[in-house]
């Protein structure tokens, strides 16, 4: 597992980013944690106001958005439930784990990735 670490000074371009993937058909979102609702039973809506609130913690940070990309190898297959467990295992080890986060499988790459949006 390589990770990759994004930041972005607006809360909505990873989002936006990961949300048209789901549109096209590219990825599909997988895991929803410390959101009152499962991943699948989400709204756009509700997701966009979750992050507003929890980036309104820290007005004086530059970069209040950033996501992660966890990339596997060619060659491992590995189900949505293993992934969206390695993801949540991840944000752990991060110290991230208590903070809302998603995380998205991507198809649109020659390898199994995913992103982890906190």
């Amino acid at each position: 597992m390589r990770p990759c670490l994004h930041t972005k000074k607006n809360v909505l371009i990873p989002l936006r980013y990961n949300e048209e993937k789901l549109v096209n058909g590219t990825a599909e979102r997988i895991k929803a944690e410390n959101f009152l609702k499962d991943h699948d039973q989400l709204s756009k809506a509700e997701i966009v106001e979750r992050f507003w609130q929890r980036a309104s913690l820290y007005d004086g940070r530059a970069d209040k958005a950033f996501h992660f990309s966890l990339n596997f190898g060619k060659n491992e297959a590995l189900s949505n439930e293993t992934i969206a467990d390695l993801a949540g295992r991840f944000m752990d080890g991060m110290d991230y784990g208590d903070q809302p986060f998603l995380a998205y499988r991507h198809w649109d790459a020659g390898h199994t990735h995913m992103h982890v949006r906190p």
